[in-house]
């Protein structure tokens, strides 16, 4: 069985009509194109707990933006500088946490290059540290088994269950040790991202390159962690404390979390609420102040 390219361009300039007097008040699987150049478009995404959250995608089918074209470097960088600049003006008081899971082979068809661009307001120091610990200590990175009673367990939802469950710890023998944010590190820089991973395709290694606005706090990681890790990062850099995750409930009309549901992960909340205010503030924004001036920029294109 075929699985359906959830990102494929095609299918997206099909069905998206970029008029500026028919916005979309409906999101579906295809009619979230907010613009384009030659080689790349950019969406709004499924999963958006904060307005403000769009993807670049590669219009060719690559894995990652590791395996970039050379030619294709200026517009690519070009691009991505520019959504974080019109992210920033629209949606004030905010900055972009950005990320790729790069040669991830993510559920759902999207194994085509793409990089998330996340607003958030939340973004400091301690709120990033905290929030990629724990991630980590959730995901239990870096326990590779356990052993309890002369069974090993392997699955990490396994291994989870067993050491949430388990009071004495000292019963389980564990092998490897839980990571923090200091295991992640690598020696890529993400200065030189994405030119700079082009070894890792022959590896066929997948990647993680984290982007925010904190140096400290940019990293490209060779480890295995699971997709949507940037996703379920940025959550808890602007929802780090229950007061907040309340409000958030709120806000979106979520009365109670059932079936162990994440608000990150895009397959179990869409929030297209927030969906339809990216795709039409940023198409608003654009058509006012920006559509003439970048026409000529890698043929770029949006709503006219």
């Amino acid at each position: 069985m075929i699985k359906k390219d959830q990102l494929s361009w095609e299918s997206f300039i099909q069905h998206s009509d970029l008029n500026i007097s028919k916005l979309p008040i409906r999101s579906n699987e295809f009619n979230r194109l907010i613009y384009h150049t030659n080689n790349f478009f950019v969406i709004a995404g499924y999963g958006a707990f904060n307005p403000g959250y769009v993807m670049l995608v590669s219009k060719k089918l690559i894995p990652s933006f590791a395996n970039i074209l050379s030619e294709n470097l200026e517009e690519f960088l070009w691009l991505k500088n520019f959504t974080k600049k019109i992210l920033n003006e629209v949606f004030e008081n905010t900055s972009s946490l950005i990320f790729e899971h790069g040669m991830c082979a993510c559920l759902g068809g999207l194994d085509r290059a793409h990089l998330h661009f996340l607003s958030c307001k939340n973004v400091n120091e301690d709120n990033i540290r905290n929030a990629i610990n724990l991630t980590l200590s959730r995901r239990r990175t870096g326990i590779k088994s356990c052993t309890f009673e002369g069974v090993q367990y392997n699955n990490i939802e396994d291994i989870d269950v067993l050491l949430h469950n388990m009071n004495d710890k000292s019963k389980v023998k564990i092998e490897g040790s839980q990571y923090r944010f200091e295991d992640l590190k690598s020696k890529y820089s993400i200065t030189d991202y994405p030119l700079n991973l082009i070894e890792l395709i022959k590896k066929n290694n997948p990647y993680i390159y984290f982007e925010s606005n904190i140096s400290k706090y940019s990293f490209i990681t060779l480890e295995h962690i699971d997709t949507q890790f940037g996703r379920e990062v940025s959550f808890n850099v602007e929802y780090h404390n229950e007061g907040l995750i309340k409000d958030f409930m709120k806000n979106n009309g979520i009365k109670i979390n059932e079936d162990f549901k994440f608000f990150w992960r895009w397959q179990d909340f869409y929030f297209e609420k927030n969906i339809l205010e990216t795709i039409n503030k940023i198409a608003l924004h654009l058509n006012s102040n920006y559509l003439d001036h970048y026409s000529n920029e890698h043929d770029f294109q949006s709503f006219n």
